[in-house]
């Protein structure tokens, strides 16, 4: 399993951040029945089996979240707004940490594979290795630094969306799955560090220097994040009903 790469430019993050925010206070006024409404569907699981979903469907945007209470929605919007803020301060120390980290494995890595070239006899492709492993752990320095300055940002926003989910579930969930899901550079929810497979073939030092240079994402909010759409052709719309 190769790591997953962000879909999401700098800009196009917080071009998200700004939209979601916007959203948070031009949908103050906003009546959650003409906003939102269940939605029975059909599509295939994993296993391709076909299965029938019952959904909340986004009127707007047709994106598909959990059906679920809205006091379990909003119970859950608190428990986010209190871990929140423990996820922002610990995503910051994380990258902190991960720098010097992955920039030393990628300096090991890199300086074993010069000396492999280097003793059989290939000048040109020792020096490559070399320049490859500083281009690398240059690259490292620049996101983990980017990563850092993002997350007190991001984490306010998602702060905001918590909170007003108290109060107006379907809108903060809404929210909270659009900004996590940009701080997390569009990689999705399926793709997080949890879900990572076992890899035949590799001991624990080659294993660590993947996964400590990857991008496998942290979601504090899976169950926030969309489901789909009524608009993908693989899903049939069976029926709809109000909330």
């Amino acid at each position: 399993m190769t790591a997953p790469v962000g879909t999401l430019s700098a800009s196009d993050q917080f071009s998200l951040w700004d939209s979601a925010i916007t959203e948070l206070f031009t949908s103050l006024c906003d009546k959650t029945d003409e906003s939102f409404r269940r939605v029975r569907i059909q599509k295939k699981d994993e296993a391709g089996n076909i299965k029938t979903y019952e959904s909340i469907e986004d009127i707007k945007t047709g994106a598909l979240y959990l059906d679920e209470p809205f006091y379990v929605t909003s119970i859950k919007c608190a428990l986010i707004a209190f871990a929140n803020i423990l996820n922002t301060f610990g995503k910051m120390i994380w990258y902190t940490i991960r720098a010097p980290i992955a920039i030393s494995a990628v300096a090991a890595e890199s300086i074993a594979n010069a000396a492999k070239e280097f003793a059989m006899g290939r000048c040109l492709e020792s020096s490559t290795e070399l320049k490859k492993g500083l281009i690398r752990s240059w690259e490292l320095g620049v996101e983990s630094l980017f990563e850092i300055v993002k997350c007190p940002i991001f984490g306010l926003g998602v702060e905001l969306g918590a909170i007003y989910g108290i109060f107006r579930p379907n809108f903060g969930r809404k929210i909270v799955g659009k900004l996590e899901h940009a701080w997390l550079n569009g990689i999705s929810y399926k793709q997080s560090f949890n879900r990572i497979p076992p890899r035949d073939g590799e001991n624990c030092l080659e294993a660590f220097s993947k996964d400590i240079q990857s991008t496998h994402p942290f979601y504090l909010a899976q169950c926030f994040q969309v489901r789909g759409n009524v608009n993908d052709p693989h899903i049939i719309v069976v029926n709809r009903f109000p909330l």
